[in-house]
């Protein structure tokens, strides 16, 4: 919905930039919108705007990139430049060639310039368009990869709830099969750990140890979604670093992995080491998946 939103925005920015082309030309309004080349190159402009969305990860690039193409054979797609930049500007976290999507765009962008030759003012409110498009590809990148990771975490949290839910009741279960052993409940004098009486033929510190311990089987659920104590240093995103460490991402497949820079996956791996007192990233994935079987 927010892509959405923003694409309708740059799309009425691009409108703008045509119409206005045309008024400082001195050309009637509309005319090169209504003639057939505007006429095509704004379905274009919209076809790869859809198709984008349809395509899977490793090819949305194609469709703004191939718009930018087909728009140098027309001077009216050099106003729809800047919604073939939003698209590409998705693409700015994913490693390869796809994350030079943007900067193929923009030098689609001025070889249209140099073979059209628009009027400056013309060229300056296209480049405000692809100034605002930028922007908002920007921001709304920023605003999914947090969105993101609060669902990640929201799951996390949720799975460790219903864990220790289970828990409690294997512990209240055995509480009190613990209590009721032998028959009905005789009080020996003597008391558990939590100051209710042990029943007879019970021994007050087996009942209280028996209470106190849940079933192997509980500890393994629980400890399935429990973070290891090695671990419980680092912050939620930390952590999320250091799980797509251990399982063998370099440091541009992090950054595309959980929307964030390469420098700031640098200085995450960095305040893990230091947290942890490692010297480099293999012996943090040893040291995750060690701590992940030994729980």
């Amino acid at each position: 919905m927010e892509r959405m939103t923003d694409k309708c925005a740059v799309f009425i920015a691009c409108l703008v930039c045509l119409l206005t082309g045309d008024a400082l030309a001195g050309e009637a309004g509309g005319a090169a919108l209504l003639s057939a080349p505007g006429v095509a190159m704004v379905l274009l402009a919209i076809s790869a705007a859809a198709l984008e969305h349809a395509l899977p990860a490793r090819l949305r690039a194609v469709a703004p990139i191939a718009y930018g193409v087909v728009a140098l054979a027309a001077q009216p797609g050099l106003y729809f430049m800047p919604l073939a930049l939003y698209d590409a500007m998705r693409e700015i976290h994913e490693p390869g060639v796809v994350r030079g999507a943007p900067g193929i765009v923009a030098g689609l962008l001025a070889v249209s310039v140099v073979a059209w030759h628009p009027q400056l003012s013309s060229v300056l409110l296209v480049l405000a368009s692809c100034g605002l498009a930028a922007l908002l590809a920007l921001r709304t990148n920023r605003l999914l990869a947090r969105l993101g990771t609060f669902n990640r975490i929201r799951d996390d949290l949720a799975l460790r709830t219903r864990s220790l839910q289970d828990r409690n009741r294997t512990l209240e279960a055995e509480l009190h099969h613990a209590r009721h052993a032998g028959g009905a409940p005789e009080t020996t004098g003597f008391s558990t750990a939590d100051g209710t009486p042990a029943t007879a033929g019970t021994p007050a510190c087996s009942a209280g140890l028996s209470s106190m311990d849940a079933p192997a089987e509980a500890d393994l659920h629980s400890a399935a979604f429990e973070r290891p104590a090695a671990f419980r240093c680092l912050t939620d995103r930390e952590y999320e670093v250091a799980r797509l460490v251990a399982d063998g991402l370099d440091n541009r497949e992090i950054a595309a992995a959980a929307y964030m820079g390469e420098g700031t996956v640098r200085n995450h791996i960095s305040s893990i080491l230091s947290k942890m007192q490692l010297s480099n990233r293999t012996q943090l994935a040893v040291s995750f998946w060690r701590a992940h079987y030994e729980a």
